[in-house]
């Protein structure tokens, strides 16, 4: 049994207080203990980041210190062995980012007091890197793709510190890559894919950099080349179907979309003249029924057209629900006492459109497509088991007997459907068209 009276020799007293250490900050124990096990294990990198984060937590830790300084300065030499090494079989940028996780070790370090020493030389080292790093960005790697070589140049721009006179450089190749990839999908034919990326070189690198005319003349000619122009023959519809809402429907369709949509049409679509289209279709009998493809192709050749859409209202439902009833007294022109039923609730309208694209050369049919869209509404109506109009009515009750399609409140929502039916016709029509333009 150790005599109480004898002195503690002072390595156990380093001990005894790094144990209360410790023992007060337990996370901080687990990354000191992390990092003696992965220096161990011959990973002097990770296990300095462990004695870091330890120092974090509990700067007092001085064993995590002296560890820090021993281990962290192996960690240093390991990276500037390991940037070298890659530096020598042609690879710069790795060995650029090699460095730069060299520097955020230091910092980290530097960050808990301790100092991880670089050569005298590292400065001049560490630029030679990044100048080659930045050079063979600009030069790009056989077989990258095109977003690779883009990545590599904004990464070295962002992160290897170039001059002036480098990121002029960079900025001309970042130019000169995007131009070269646009220009290599235009001459495959992939229109929108070229139009696509000089929006996005556009977007990057802004309208007053190296190279963003040729860029602007590039999206022009792709546009003039892969344009389809699109004859959309009027919408036809039964009359029967019309009823069932309001048979001012498809007139009010075709009133939005030439009046909102079909003058903006996205890119690569150009929609003919829906008036002129019009003119021709009923001259040719289209107007109240539906053109077959063929009929549609020669109508979009005369026309001028590379596609004729035939649109057609082939479903309209007008479902009353959550109905009241309610008794309302009134008497006939002749004075006798009389009484009819009053219906309330709402009316959900729903309507759908068929659309065929139709290639204008050989009446293909190329894509189908449906739009659809649906409002509700309230309403009011009035019931009476024999002729309403011999009821004493106020002017304001006398629309309660009109026929559905015919009432204020049927238009009001045939109204709204017809927007939102406009709306999904065009979103529609682009679409299925856009899917014809490679």
């Amino acid at each position: 049994m150790r005599d109480l009276r004898a002195p503690i020799r002072p390595s156990a007293v380093v001990t005894l207080l790094l144990i209360a250490l410790l023992a007060g900050c337990p996370s901080a124990a687990k990354r000191y203990e992390q990092g003696v096990e992965l220096e161990q294990r011959g990973r002097p990198l990770d296990a300095t980041l462990r004695y870091v984060e330890a120092l974090r937590k509990e700067p007092g830790l001085a064993e995590a210190r002296a560890r820090l300084a021993e281990t962290g300065a192996r960690a240093v030499d390991g990276l500037l062995s390991e940037s070298a090494a890659l530096d020598a079989s042609g690879r710069p940028a790795q060995a650029a980012e090699t460095l730069l996780r060299l520097d955020a070790l230091r910092r980290d370090a530097a960050g808990v007091g301790v100092p991880l020493a670089a050569p005298g030389d590292y400065a001049a080292r560490r630029r030679a890197v990044f100048d080659r790093a930045i050079d063979a960005a600009v030069a790009g790697a056989p077989g990258t793709s095109w977003d690779d070589a883009l990545r590599r140049l904004e990464r070295a721009g962002a992160a290897f510190g170039p001059s002036a006179e480098q990121r002029e450089r960079l900025a001309q190749a970042r130019s000169g890559t995007y131009l070269a990839w646009g220009e290599s999908e235009a001459s495959r034919g992939r229109y929108r894919a070229a139009y696509g990326v000089a929006e996005r070189a556009l977007r990057a690198l802004g309208s007053g950099t190296p190279g963003a005319a040729r860029l602007a003349e590039l999206q022009a000619e792709v546009l003039r080349r892969g344009t389809a122009r699109v004859a959309v023959l009027p919408i036809t519809a039964d009359d029967d179907l019309l009823r069932r809402l309001d048979d001012k429907l498809v007139r009010e369709v075709e009133d939005v979309l030439a009046e909102r949509h079909w003058a903006g049409a996205p890119a690569f679509v150009a929609v003919a003249d829906p008036q002129r289209v019009g003119r021709e279709a009923r001259r040719e009998g289209y107007g109240r029924r539906a053109a077959t493809p063929r009929e549609a192709a020669r109508l979009a050749r005369e026309l001028g057209a590379d596609f004729a859409v035939v649109a057609e209202l082939d479903s309209v439902r007008a479902e009353e629900r959550e109905v009241r009833e309610s008794r309302r007294s009134v008497r006939t022109s002749e004075g006798a006492d009389t009484a009819y039923t009053l219906r309330e609730g709402r009316v959900q309208g729903w309507a759908r459109v068929a659309l065929t694209v139709v290639d204008a050369r050989d009446a293909r049919v190329l894509d189908r497509a449906t739009a659809t869209a649906d409002r509700s509404g309230g309403f009011r109506r009035g019931v009476f088991a024999g002729d309403w109009r011999t009821l004493a009515l106020p002017r304001g009750d006398r629309e309660l007997f009109a026929p559905p399609g015919e009432t204020r409140d049927r238009r009001e929502l045939a109204l709204d459907l017809a927007g939102d039916l406009a709306e999904r016709v065009a979103r529609e029509t682009f679409d299925a068209v856009l899917r014809q333009v490679p």
